[in-house]
């Protein structure tokens, strides 16, 4: 047969049979010429199509790109909310002025964004972040009324507080749509990509088939032998290759059985089909019995059934959904899987299946959890720090006012409504030192302490400031002087107000009683402290019992942790009973939570017994004044007048400035002329150490008292000697006991 085909081949010029030959060549060769010259065509039509998209891609993704930053900006810190909520604090114009721009500068975005024909999903996600802008300039108004009017904080807080959560969500909703749009068409490109490499690479096979097929045609006996070795080769490749697709195929499977992430294969209705070792070991369930079950065994009922119809309707339109699930395991136990489900498609694109691949992240969650706690902590110990300067001075204008006003009142007329004003402000001062002491910063100044005679000061602010269906009690098990720790008084006070105040919310408006019982206990006796300081003699046991509701089972272990309250939001801060814990284990003691079996709550405080200390400081209930000439520096006006006022009304003669470098040239020109210095601590231009620093060096024997609204770092004032401090607010009694007592030496 070969040597026949030879025979055609080379007599082909004598034989009519070869023109048929070379017209079917021709034509073949003109073919192929045309098919690789309309893919070529085609390959750059689609290239002109991957251009046309991308420019329209990237401009409109640049707008949106850009609104949605303008809003974020203008909106969130430093933006419209941050100047707002500055304006209500100092009620200053000039954010009058910053707050019509910044609402200007969020409506422009917001409205261009909407004429661009968004989604009816952004359309509602920007209606609620107008809206919620108009509700902040609608309050402007409000604010100018309270100022005009006086309204109290708590007044005008509540009148202008405005609920930003849906603004807030619309802006995360924006936010989504713009970056699932932007993945969206970069997929839709890239596959444009692919289709047109695809293309391309089909043209170059198309052109080389077609230099093969020519070469083919020139020698047909040559092609015919080539092709037979070909075949052959071919087919021993072939199986060769299906030989390494087994080899592969086995290679995957060992790789998805022994894959550190969970894989679970399912059909198109969810039935389990596959799941791989890490599954079983995760979830504690076997393979069989997994295999033909839907994965509904696995629900934990974190997840709600809304969402889980929203995760089917992606799958069933082709889309794949991450997210994480919180499932229970075999034994009841909860792990945390961060999930991706893939639907798997067949060569025409239907879906056949769907895979779920998951990773273990019950660790990384609980890191996390641990995370956020501390950054909530620290964000606390800011916030302390940041208002306890200017917080403090108010209260001390207040507290000043009311004492001054207390000491001329007429006793029938004003002196009721006059202490009232003076317990409300000692609360609040009280929870700024709660706030400092949370976030370790509050200076403590531990000493021997009568816990019964810190029980009688409490129960008369208590007195005062609960409602008059509360009853209050005082069993003393212990005589007087015999229940005696070391602690901070501030400290004291704060953990028996916080218990106290809890136990009259728990109450209500209902009738009810709070008892305190004080008792001393021995160490041998039970749930005492399990380790004593050296000094300590025994136990002291403090119990605040109230006729509350009592608190539910399943959240007594979490009601000291930070933040945690079962109150409404704006009743509650959750850090009552955490600053409680912290406090009395720094003081080497305990805190026990119980209910009572007779109704209510039984708070049990445990403390290290010392021996008692007799020495009782006395202080005169008179007012002792004087007539020296006192320089008085303080850069808050409303201060200056206050401490003016004081001094004077105990006979001094004030010389008072705002400021500090002017009462520094003023005392240059006659140190002699002042009998004491008492200055602020953090002032603009000269703060107090320099001030303090600068009058010594130019008359060293100057008496001088600092006064400081928050001091977080006592340690850069002890290389100045003789130095008496008061912290903001102070009392009327210690000021005027801390000037008599530096002038008198």
């Amino acid at each position: 047969m070969f040597s026949s085909l030879h025979r055609f081949f080379s007599k082909a010029p004598e034989r009519v049979e070869g023109i048929p030959v070379g017209l079917f060549a021709g034509g073949l060769l003109a073919g192929i010429i045309l098919t690789a010259l309309f893919l070529a065509l085609g390959t750059v039509t689609r290239f002109e199509q991957i251009k046309s998209g991308w420019i329209s891609f990237s401009h409109q993704a640049e707008e949106k790109g850009v609104w949605i930053s303008q809003i974020r900006g203008h909106f969130g810190y430093g933006g419209m909310i941050h100047n707002f909520k500055n304006y209500v604090l100092r009620r200053d114009d000039i954010y009058i002025q910053s707050l019509r721009q910044e609402f200007k500068d969020l409506y422009q975005p917001i409205d261009a964004y909407i004429a661009s024909h968004p989604s009816s999903e952004e359309i509602k996600a920007l209606i609620a972040i107008r809206r919620t802008v108009k509700r902040y300039e609608l309050k402007i108004p409000v604010v100018l009324k309270a100022t005009q009017e006086g309204w109290n904080a708590e007044r005008l807080d509540k009148a202008v507080k405005v609920n930003d959560t849906a603004a807030l969500q619309g802006l995360n909703t924006l936010e989504t749509i713009w970056w699932q749009e932007r993945q969206d068409n970069i997929s839709d490109l890239v596959n444009a990509l692919s289709r047109g490499e695809q293309l391309t690479r089909y043209a170059f096979i198309g052109l080389f088939v077609l230099i093969i097929l020519a070469a083919l045609l020139i020698g047909l006996m040559h092609f015919l032998i080539q092709r037979i070795t070909a075949s052959a080769d071919q087919l021993s490749k072939e199986l060769s290759a299906r030989r390494k697709a087994q080899e592969a195929e086995k290679k995957l499977l060992r790789a998805v059985e022994q894959s550190p992430t969970t894989i679970a294969i399912s059909d198109t209705k969810g039935k389990i089909e596959y799941v791989n070792r890490k599954f079983c070991e995760l979830t504690g369930y076997d393979q069989q019995e997994l295999v033909g079950h839907n994965p509904n065994i696995l629900k934990s009922g974190y997840t709600s059934e809304e969402a889980y119809k929203l995760i089917w309707q992606r799958l069933n339109t082709g889309q794949e959904w991450r997210g994480i699930f919180k499932n229970r395991k075999k034994d009841g136990s909860f792990y945390w899987a961060s999930t991706s489900i893939l639907p798997l498609k067949d060569e025409d694109g239907n879906v056949t299946n769907f895979i779920g691949i998951g990773e273990d992240i019950t660790e990384k969650k609980a890191a996390q959890q641990h995370m956020v706690k501390a950054q909530k902590m620290e964000a606390v110990g800011l916030l302390a720090g940041g208002i306890a300067h200017d917080f403090n001075n108010i209260l001390m204008v207040i507290l000043g006012n009311v004492q001054i006003a207390l000491l001329d009142a007429d006793q029938a007329a004003n002196s009721e409504e006059l202490e009232h004003i003076e317990i409300a402000a000692r609360r609040a001062q009280s929870l700024v030192k709660q706030l400092l002491t949370f976030a370790r910063r509050q200076p403590v100044s531990p000493r021997s302490l009568h816990l019964g005679q810190q029980i009688d000061e409490i129960l008369v602010l208590l007195r005062a400031s609960i409602a008059n269906t509360i009853s209050l009690g005082f069993e003393r098990l212990c005589k007087p002087g015999e229940c005696t720790i070391m602690a901070d008084p501030t400290q004291i006070h704060q953990i028996l107000m916080n218990l106290s105040r809890n136990a009259a919310e728990a109450i209500g408006g209902k009738a009810g009683s709070i008892t305190f019982e004080l008792s001393r206990m021995t160490v041998e006796e039970e749930h005492g402290l399990s380790k004593l300081p050296e000094h300590a003699k025994g136990v002291v046991k403090l119990s605040v019992i109230d006729t509350g509701p009592g608190i539910p089972a399943h959240i007594v272990e979490r009601v000291f942790d930070p933040f945690y309250s079962t109150k409404p939001i704006g009743k509650g801060t959750g850090l009552g009973l955490s600053v409680v814990r912290s406090l009395v284990e720094d003081m080497n003691g305990r805190v026990e939570v119980e209910n009572n079996p007779q109704g209510g709550t039984i708070m049990s405080l445990y403390f290290p017994l010392i021996e008692s200390d007799d020495q009782v400081e006395t202080q005169s209930a008179q007012l002792v004044g004087g007539h020296e000439q006192i320089l008085l520096v303080d850069d808050e006006e409303e201060v200056l007048f206050v401490m003016r006022r004081l001094l004077t009304r105990l006979g001094y003669r004030v010389v008072a400035f705002t400021s500090s470098q002017s009462a520094l040239a003023d005392f240059a020109m006659d140190p002699q002329r002042y009998h004491l210095l008492l200055t602020d601590l953090v002032m603009p231009e000269l703060g107090g150490e320099d001030l303090i620093k600068a009058a010594r060096a130019i008359r060293p024997d100057l008496p001088i008292i600092l006064s400081t609204a928050y001091m977080q770092d006592n340690d850069k004032l002890t290389d100045i000697e003789d130095l008496t401090i008061l912290q903001k607010p102070v009392d009327v009694m210690e000021v005027a006991n801390a000037v008599r007592g530096k002038l008198d030496g």
